[in-house]
């Protein structure tokens, strides 16, 4: 470890001998006036010789004071090479933060299927008949971000669970705007009803929507913001009926937004 150390040192030497040179001469001039006669006296002290006293002249006192301020500067200097390390160190993982807040994505898509904030029950008079299915949306970032919408991708899905939901009427090929904020503070949460299916939406035809499995996906944008996307899953056997899906099995949906067997 201690070699590791040194070899650090060595490999930042010029970073080190910049910082410790950087203001050391400026800050020994504008102590020496009044630290001069203190280091004076200890070197005296060291040095067995207490028999000097203070120049009266001028030659005298110009001499005292470049003596004092060049030796104020050793020390100063010294004690900033001392701590550079330390200062440099502190100044890098500083700058490795702001460096990981700026790449990190500022916007947030949360969703727990286990959470019943996230999936809630339709009430009904013995037992729940159905589920609402909510989104979150965070702003994990360090500035406010501005006109934040959710919108749902075009499927098959979103035209007939989604759209129909936000009270579209006639069908259409664009995304389906779930809401949208003017502005979303750092560290603001805002969470959001999608839509609501109940359990018995199936029906006798096999090949009705709501019979199988469906992907459909979310996304949430902002002004000079990444756009973030998320795939969900819905399965009408699963309790709670929706899921989000890992980045790793967020593959794009088909047209229909089904899941088509291998």
């Amino acid at each position: 470890m201690f070699l590791k150390s040194i070899r650090y040192a060595w490999s930042i030497r010029r970073e080190l001998f910049s910082y410790a040179w950087q203001g050391s001469w400026n800050l020994a001039a504008g102590l020496s006036a009044f630290f001069g006669v203190v280091i004076l006296w200890l070197v005296l002290l060291l040095t067995g010789r207490s028999d000097v006293v203070l120049p009266t002249t001028l030659p005298g006192q110009i001499e005292f004071f470049a003596v004092t301020t060049v030796l104020l500067w050793i020390v100063i200097f010294l004690a900033r090479l001392l701590l550079a390390p330390m200062v440099l160190l502190i100044a890098d993982r500083a700058e490795l933060r702001a460096l990981r807040l700026r790449l990190r994505p500022a916007l947030e898509l949360i969703f727990d299927h286990n959470d019943a904030e996230y999936v809630r029950p339709i009430p009904s008079l013995y037992s729940a008949r159905g589920e609402f299915f909510w989104i979150g949306v965070r702003n994990a970032g360090g500035q406010t971000l501005d006109d934040v919408t959710i919108r749902a991708l075009d499927s098959w899905f979103t035209q007939e669970a989604i759209a129909t939901a936000m009270g579209r009427r006639q069908r259409s090929n664009s995304p389906v705007e779930v809401s949208r904020w003017p502005a979303l503070h750092p560290g603001a949460r805002e969470i959001v009803q999608v839509f609501g299916l109940g359990y018995d939406s199936a029906s006798s035809n096999p090949d009705y929507i709501f019979n199988t499995m469906q992907r459909f996906t979310l996304e949430v944008t902002a002004r000079d913001t990444p756009t973030v996307r998320r795939v969900f899953l819905y399965d009408p056997k699963a309790r709670p009926m929706f899921r989000m899906l890992s980045e790793t099995e967020s593959d794009q949906p088909t047209r229909s937004g089904a899941l088509q067997s291998p």
